[in-house]
């Protein structure tokens, strides 16, 4: 059995946002992977469907998952980043501890005390 080796990286600055290594390399070896697929044609000749080796669609599910974290990671930054600016700025919206327990209570989110 071969080990595979990760996709060589040139030397520089990466950044905080930077590609996950195993991100980076599933999509790098994407591509390879596509070449496994089989399509299903109809009696024209059409393509109606696509086979898929069941280890191309859980490396394909990992990747798509991995990105979905990252981005949502991403989104859940800028959130903060533009509160925590806001309130740098004196605009802020703030409720009280009390208030946030009523709001949690009244969405559900939170049991209530009878």
């Amino acid at each position: 059995m071969r080990e595979e080796a990760l996709p060589y990286r040139k030397a520089g600055p990466v950044s905080a946002t930077a590609i996950d290594p195993i991100l980076e390399h599933s999509i790098m070896t994407l591509p390879i992977s596509l070449t496994t697929l089989r399509y299903v044609t109809d009696a024209h000749g059409q393509k109606t469907d696509v086979l898929v080796p069941l280890a191309t669609w859980e490396a394909l599910l990992a990747s798509w998952k991995r990105l979905m974290e990252m981005l949502e990671d991403h989104e859940d930054q800028a959130i903060l980043r533009e509160w925590l600016q806001k309130r740098a700025a004196g605009e802020a919206e703030t409720i009280t501890l009390e208030e946030l327990e009523r709001e949690l209570i009244a969405e559900g989110l939170l049991p209530g005390s009878g």
